[in-house]
């Protein structure tokens, strides 16, 4: 969507001042391997292009005749091929030529995440770019939102602003009214290192399940309050692991079969022959037991972990940042089936991906995190979510036992 309305501030991810485009030396192009959205204004000088460069027009361009929004206007098709106006160089035609403002909308955009929450511009980025994944996953600080200047909305002040989520709710009365102090809340349990990740995603998720009975018209000291009252248990050591402890958690469910059924969906997917590694991965995954899976979770993961302890970390803050967790679709226990069953199954690719090696590769493990960004990042899992839908009370209760698997 485009913006609506005027923007008082913008916080980008401090990774974006280092990120430029590597251009032809990328060795996963965003020009080829998915289907591209083209706006209305892009669409003719797209078609333009496309017919004096290929005879097959009408099967790589679309228009939608349904679009509601401009951006959507059509769609060019390139899962299995790339893109017909990359040139000699694999560099774009349509560039050179015109420059940044000749992009369709999404070209221009890409990697980059737009979201104006609440009168702010909240700038990130998706790791399904190889360079972007890079500089995200692979630093040891992690990342922070700074404050920029107005006049930074766009990387082309003339290019207009193409926004993946737009909500103002600063007079409703609503939960997300307080959004960028839950945020900030988020990100400060999920940056604190003295706790595992699985601790600290369990403290996440008992924080989204006190949001889920918050009043109705909650009040700012119920938020704080609620802050207050978690800080105290993730700093006392000695009631971390008890307050855990005494949740009950107890429950038939399976979590070999979420697992099992994510993968099923993921593999029967129409997916571009060159991101084959990650099916390859897929495919071992089924080759070893829960039981192989809990040894190497107890012996190659802890270890991992010491060394790398930033690698997930940056992958969930960035999440929440890109996500607009949890208020992406309005819906907290969506929002927290998805950000666990994805960190869920991406620990599970990483071990299954290192079990014949006897130790985790951090740089293989970036490109699988970067692949399955790739690849999935967008997956719409109907089972899933359908499986957590009839009641709301135990999905919590199913979410502490995945992430503790």
């Amino acid at each position: 969507m485009l913006s609506k309305t005027p923007l008082e501030k913008i916080l980008s991810a401090s990774y974006m001042k280092d990120f430029s485009c590597l251009g032809s030396a990328c060795p996963f192009t965003c020009c080829g391997g998915w289907d591209i959205a083209i706006d209305k204004k892009s669409f003719l000088l797209v078609r333009e292009a496309l017919a004096q460069r290929t005879s097959n027009l009408e099967a790589l361009l679309s228009q939608n005749p349904a679009y509601t929004r401009p951006e959507f206007y059509g769609k060019l098709h390139l899962k299995n091929c790339a893109c017909p106006l990359m040139d000699k160089d694999h560099l774009c035609s349509l560039q050179k030529r015109g420059g940044e403002m000749a992009l369709p909308l999404s070209c221009a955009t890409f990697p980059r995440v737009n979201n104006a929450i609440n009168g702010v511009l909240l700038q990130s980025a998706r790791l399904s770019c190889p360079e972007i994944a890079r500089l995200v996953l692979l630093d040891e600080l992690g990342f922070e939102l700074i404050p920029q200047p107005p006049d930074s909305q766009s990387a082309n002040p003339d290019h207009p602003l193409e926004l993946a989520n737009e909500f103002d709710h600063r007079e409703n009365n609503s939960l997300s009214q307080y959004f960028f102090e839950i945020q900030t809340f988020l990100i400060k349990i999920l940056k604190n290192r003295r706790l595992s990740i699985e601790e600290r995603l369990s403290f996440l998720l008992l924080l989204m399940r006190h949001l889920t009975k918050m009043p109705q018209v909650p009040l700012q000291k119920d938020i704080e309050a609620l802050f207050s009252k978690l800080q105290t248990l993730i700093d006392i050591s000695q009631h971390e692991k008890s307050t855990l402890k005494d949740l009950d958690f107890q429950h038939d469910f399976l979590v070999g079969n979420i697992v099992s059924e994510h993968l099923k969906v993921l593999k029967n997917l129409n997916t571009p022959h060159r991101f084959a590694k990650i099916f390859n991965t897929l495919t071992l995954s089924e080759a070893f037991s829960l039981d192989d899976f809990e040894k190497a979770l107890g012996t190659l993961y802890p270890k991992f972990s010491k060394e790398a302890p930033f690698l997930f970390e940056n992958f969930l803050v960035n999440w929440v940042v890109g996500e607009i967790f949890p208020f992406k679709t309005q819906s907290i226990h969506y929002e927290s089936v998805r950000l666990v069953v994805n960190f869920s199954l991406l620990r599970f690719l990483i071990l299954a991906n290192s079990m014949d090696k006897g130790r985790i590769d951090i740089n293989e493990s970036v490109e699988t995190l970067f692949l399955y960004s790739r690849v999935f990042g967008n997956t719409e899992l109907p089972k899933l979510k359908s499986s957590f839908s009839n009641n709301r009370d135990e999905v919590f209760d199913l979410l502490f036992i995945l992430n503790h698997v």
